[in-house]
């Protein structure tokens, strides 16, 4: 059909809708559009005369697409059906959205652009699986655990950005567990985790009593990993599965010590669900897990008590 940009506008999306899942529902629809007609991205943006980067940009994710060039692409793409077309448009105006906490000057300029992401898609999540040899993961760290974990990184990272992290951390969790729906956790570590002692012995004390307290909670499930078990961690650095709606609407987050990004190639998706249900399967039982933080637990705080009695 020939390219034309038709008017109209549409009602916003509610509020709380988060702009990341909001784009990727807008982006995923028109690649599959386009996909379904034969059509490269060279050929349509020779079709829309714009171009190819700009078409190569709107399929990434990497920019939002106004209202009116998401109708003008979906009547070259023959997409007719009013009420699809509707909600994408609701989609492409709450995407363009910057009112919600995370999108704060002081918050953006420090965080990297996968986790600026990270936060969002997790304001959206119906479960989460994390994968951790270095530490407890940030959705679950106590602001003592977190404040000497990211204290860590003061030699690569101004104090500025520090204390922002430890900020958009301790938000994090509170957007995340007061969620009505109450999405599920699956935590996996190794048991070197409850070992380091982060902060010393009175910051890992309240950490290890908050995991505890989480599992009992709320759908939180945690398993260790146990170091006489020969699961292949050295090859895995720690990254979070993220499921919006099922297995097959998932994106995985990796970080390491100066980058992070979002990966939502299915495949690759795919590669570290399976490397995650191996390593809950070499784990230990969620009982025996909490049994073996409870005795970490009681480790410390007798260490703790003769200290102080010295």
């Amino acid at each position: 059909p020939p390219c034309r940009r038709p008017a109209g506008s549409g009602d916003l999306m509610p509020p709380g809708e988060s702009p990341a899942v909001a784009r990727r529902r807008v982006r995923l629809a028109l690649r599959a559009a386009r996909e379904s007609l034969g059509l490269t991205q060279g050929q349509v943006a020779e079709e829309m005369e714009w171009s190819l980067s700009k078409i190569m940009r709107i399929e990434s994710g990497e920019v939002t697409i106004s209202p009116i060039d998401l109708k003008a692409l979906l009547a070259c793409l023959d997409v007719t059906n009013v009420d699809v077309i509707q909600q994408l448009v609701n989609d492409a105006k709450a995407s363009r959205r910057r009112r919600s906490w995370w999108f704060d000057v002081g918050y953006r300029d420090h965080l990297p652009s996968g986790l600026l992401r990270l936060v969002q898609f997790e304001a959206e999540a119906s479960a989460l699986r994390f994968f951790n040899i270095v530490g407890v993961p940030g959705l679950l760290q106590t602001p003592a655990y977190a404040a000497a974990f990211l204290d860590s990184y003061s030699d690569q990272l101004s104090a500025q950005t520090v204390d922002m992290r430890k900020d958009v951390r301790l938000r994090r969790q509170q957007e995340f567990f007061s969620r009505s729906d109450n999405p599920e956790l699956m935590v996996i570590l190794d048991e070197s985790v409850l070992l380091r002692e982060v902060g010393g012995v009175e910051v890992m004390i309240p950490q290890l009593k908050s995991l505890l307290q989480r599992a009992e909670r709320s759908r939180t499930l945690i398993r260790i990993v146990p170091l006489t078990t020969a699961a292949p961690l050295a090859m895995i650095s720690p990254f979070i599965i993220v499921d919006l709606g099922g297995e097959q609407d998932s994106l995985l987050y990796l970080e390491t010590s100066f980058d992070d990004e979002i990966i939502e190639e299915r495949h690759k998706v795919s590669q570290y669900r399976a490397s995650f249900e191996g390593l809950w399967s070499h784990a230990l039982s969620d009982a025996d897990s909490l049994r073996l933080i409870e005795k970490r637990l009681k480790m410390m705080s007798a260490g703790q008590r003769r200290s102080l009695s010295v």
